[in-house]
């Protein structure tokens, strides 16, 4: 099998992995009508460093910081997340999650989990360790 016969293999699998995910509840928050990418950025916030720059978000994201201020505005409005002061640069400002946003994604994350979990039955332990790696490789690489 050739190699890009390899990733459209890999990548059907993630299409209906996709639909999978899809089936799920709605995700968290669904009341704030909020879009896809404040989703995202929430996740984001819930799983990277405590604080984070808006650059860094940025970064993340692959938007200006411009974009980061537009998508941040509806979260700190519905209390989801806040922007406090750097320690270090008075001129910076730091985004984090506020407690009950973290408790509430790590809730829905834990659901998801479980819900999921009976399609992984195959995989031994080995190779589930080997599956999170492979797929994280594939996340953290930029070409």
């Amino acid at each position: 099998m050739t190699r890009a016969a390899q990733v459209g293999s890999v990548l059907e699998s993630l299409v209906m992995w996709q639909r999978r995910l899809a089936s799920l509840p709605a995700p968290p928050f669904a009341e704030a009508k909020l879009s896809r990418a404040q989703v995202d950025v929430l996740f984001m916030l819930a799983h990277g460093p405590a604080d984070v720059t808006p650059g860094v978000l940025a970064t993340q994201l692959g938007v200006t910081r411009g974009a980061v201020s537009q998508l941040l505005e509806p979260l700190v409005a519905e209390g989801l997340a806040e922007q406090v002061q750097h320690p270090h640069d008075a001129r910076s400002r730091l985004i984090r999650l506020t407690d009950s946003a973290r408790g509430v994604v790590a809730d829905f994350e834990s659901a998801a989990a479980t819900r999921m979990t009976p399609f992984f039955e195959a995989l031994d332990d080995s190779e589930m360790h080997a599956l999170a790696d492979l797929l994280g490789r594939t996340i953290e690489e930029t070409p």
